[in-house]
């Protein structure tokens, strides 16, 4: 089926990720620029500049390499491989519930406007129920990655340090990771949520739309209240500040999980105490200074030989290239 012309549903899905990731990351830089909802901001712009090792323009540059080099590739393999095709007469279907739906009525009803309602109902929830499946895959293999990389000493030090370069995420930063952790984390895990169920190409569109819209606004400063990601996401006590409190250094060991924080709460990686993601120093309550200072204490004698060793990863590089 073509969406637009020449375009395919099947090249839709490939292309998805990418018109979601700038179509996101355009919309919270539309709300940083011009100041439209500070009230829900979670960080300060100047706290950004303080703590984050990398500016805007690097990951700007990165993000459009890495989406050149992987829909480029993803519009070969779907070519290569096309994804299944909406059924239209199928278990799922419109005709499927229709049908079904028609026979439980005993046939009276068909082509009613009752019958068209209870069919469409049942078909969306079904989508529904596919969907969230997708989701709890996807999250599933992304927590135990994700828990792997801080827990190997050496991917972490090599590969996902890169993203935990930004301390203070923003919208287009979600993006920012080293290319083997976008293969093996990524790629392996939308293939796994996508090729278990069997998601047809329109359901793979809406997929990896829905999820790349939600990781731009993972590593967002916003905690909007009127966004359907929280909506939803608050359901199941899931927000922006959720992953935000992970890439700080105080809760650098928690919070592993992307989409939904059950794989935290079960595996007990989840940060339960009382801090916040910023939090005025003349704000905090004067109970909890004592204790903030203290895990400030151990999170950085916990992370100072991991930051070093970057460091003079990254000094040994620059002399590399002054020697070529």
């Amino acid at each position: 089926m073509d969406v637009l012309r020449g375009l395919t549903t099947s090249q839709w899905a490939a292309l998805s990720p990418a018109v979601s990731y700038f179509c996101g990351s355009l919309f919270f830089q539309t709300l940083e620029t011009f100041k439209i909802g500070e009230q829900y901001r979670l960080v300060p712009t100047d706290e950004e500049l303080k703590r984050n090792r990398v500016s805007r323009a690097a990951v700007i540059a990165h993000a459009l390499v890495y989406h050149s080099i992987t829909t480029t590739l993803a519009l070969i393999f779907v070519d290569l491989f096309p994804p299944l095709k909406e059924c239209q007469h199928c278990f799922g279907s419109y005709s499927y519930f229709e049908t079904s739906i028609a026979a439980l009525l005993g046939n009276k009803e068909h082509g009613s406007i009752q019958l068209a309602a209870l069919s469409w109902l049942a078909r969306l929830i079904y989508l529904g129920v596919r969907q969230f499946g997708a989701f709890f895959i996807f999250d599933t293999w992304l927590y135990w990655t994700h828990y792997f990389s801080h827990h190997n000493r050496w991917w972490f030090k090599h590969i996902h340090s890169k993203h935990h370069k930004l301390y203070v995420p923003f919208a287009y930063g979600s993006a920012y990771n080293h290319p083997a952790e976008s293969l093996c984390f990524d790629v392996v895990a939308s293939q796994l949520a996508s090729g278990g169920l069997r998601l047809s190409d329109i359901e793979q569109g809406v997929f990896l739309s829905l999820a790349t819209m939600r990781s731009c606004e993972n590593h967002t400063a916003y905690n909007l209240p009127w966004s359907p990601f929280i909506l939803i996401g608050g359901l199941f006590g899931y927000t922006p500040e959720w992953h935000s409190i992970h890439h700080s250094k105080w809760g650098f060991r928690t919070n592993f999980a992307t989409y939904f924080p059950w794989w935290d709460i079960w595996m007990g990686t989840a940060y339960l105490g009382e801090r916040k993601v910023y939090e005025a120093p003349e704000n905090v309550p004067a109970d909890l200074k004592g204790s903030l200072r203290a895990s400030d204490a151990t999170e950085e004698r916990d992370n100072t030989s991991i930051a070093l060793d970057n460091e003079h990863i990254e000094e040994s590089q620059v002399r590399q290239r002054k020697k070529v």
